[in-house]
C-alpha cells in the first residue's frame, strides 16, 4: 500500500467510514478499523480476538495517555509515521518523542517503536534541541526496559558529552551534571559508566607529553565526581609545579585509582574486565618516564 492509498484510508477512519472498532480515551471515542490495528500490535489483536471485554464492546479504553499521543499512535497506523516526514526539523518535544515509545512498547508496536526511538535521536541531533527539554526526558527514559531505550540512553550520553565538551569552564561543566542529578539520578550514573568518562581521559593520559596534562585530566573528572567530595582530588587539581611534577603525577594516580576502583562497581556492575585499570598505570608510568628523561641529570 503507498502513502496515497494509506492517506484515503486515514480519511475514512477519521470520517468514521467501514470501522469497527475505538479507541476511548478521555471521553473522546476514535474509530479504528481492526484490520489495521490488529496488524501492527499484538496487544490490540489478542484484545480483539479473545475473550476479553474489548472483543465484546468493541472498545479499548487507553484514557490513562494524553489524547494527543493516542491520536498520534493511530495516525502511525494509517499513514505510517506520527510528524510530517517532510518537515526538516521535528516540531514535537524530547519528552513525546519519548511517551510514543512508551506506548509503542506497552502495545507492542514494532513500528512505532522504531520511529519513535529514530525520531528522539534525530531531534537530539537538532540545532535547536533545548536543555530543559532534554532533562524533562530523562525521566521517561528510564520508565523503558532498557532493551528498548538503550539506542535512545546512547544517544542522549552523547549529546551529553557534547554539550560537557563545549563547556568554557569547570564551573559551566558542573553546571550541567548538576541539573541532570535533579532530573535523573539514574542517567547520572549513565553518565559515570567507564565508557563515557574515561575514554576521553585515558586518550589524553597516552597521548599527552606536556608535564601539566594531569591537571587537565583531573579538572574534566573533577566535574563528575564533584558530589563525591573527594579531597584527594581536590589536592590533584592542584597547580602542578614545573619542580615537583613527578610527584604531582603519582599523586594523581592515586587518586584516579581510587575513583576508578570505587565508580566501575557501582555505576558498572556488569563490567568484568579489569584491564582499564592496568591502561591507566601504563599511562601513568609512561608519562612518569618522559618527565624523568627531560629532567636534569644531577
Amino acid at each position: 500500500m503507498n502513502i496515497e492509498e494509506r492517506k484515503l484510508m486515514q480519511r475514512a477512519q477519521k470520517a468514521g467510514q467501514f470501522t469497527d472498532f475505538a479507541f476511548l480515551c478521555k471521553g473522546t471515542k476514535i474509530p479504528v478499523q481492526k484490520v489495521i490495528i490488529c496488524a501492527q500490535s499484538k496487544v490490540f489483536h489478542a484484545a480483539c480476538n479473545s475473550g476479553f471485554k474489548e472483543a465484546t464492546s468493541g472498545v479499548y479504553d487507553l484514557s490513562e495517555y494524553p489524547l494527543e499521543l493516542v491520536e498520534m499512535m493511530v495516525d502511525y497506523f494509517y499513514v505510517g509515521h506520527y510528524e510530517d516526514p517532510n518537515q526538516d526539523a521535528s516540531k514535537l518535544s524530547l519528552s513525546k518523542h519519548l511517551l510514543m515509545l512508551v506506548l509503542a512498547d506497552k502495545y507492542v508496536i514494532q513500528g512505532l517503536e522504531s520511529e519513535a526511538k529514530s525520531s528522539y535521536i534525530r531531534r537530539l541531533k537538532q540545532k535547536d534541541a533545548e536543555m530543559e527539554d532534554f532533562l524533562q526526558s530523562l525521566p521517561v527514559l528510564y520508565e523503558l526496559p532498557v532493551a528498548v531505550s538503550r539506542d535512545a540512553i546512547d544517544a542522549a550520553v552523547a549529546h551529553t558529552r557534547e554539550m560537557l565538551l563545549t563547556c568554557t569552564c569547570e564551573k559551566a561543566s558542573m553546571g550541567v551534571v548538576d541539573q541532570i542529578s535533579d532530573a535523573s539520578r539514574d542517567f547520572l550514573k549513565e553518565l559515570y559508566s567507564i565508557t563515557f568518562i574515561f575514554v576521553e581521559v585515558w586518550r589524553i593520559l597516552k597521548e599527552t607529553t606536556n608535564k601539566v596534562f594531569i591537571c587537565y585530566v583531573l579538572r574534566k573528572t573533577h566535574c563528575f565526581f564533584h558530589m563525591a567530595g573527594s579531597i584527594g582530588v581536590e589536592l590533584a587539581c592542584s597547580p602542578c609545579e614545573e619542580e615537583n611534577s613527578q610527584q604531582q603525577v603519582l599523586k594523581a594516580k592515586e587518586v584516579s585509582n581510587s575513583l576508578l576502583c570505587r565508580s566501575a562497581p557501582v555505576y558498572t556492575p556488569s563490567y568484568k574486565d579489569q584491564s582499564w585499570i592496568q591502561v591507566v598505570n601504563e599511562a601513568f608510568a609512561s608519562n612518569i618516564a618522559k618527565i624523568q628523561a627531560s629532567s636534569p641529570k644531577g
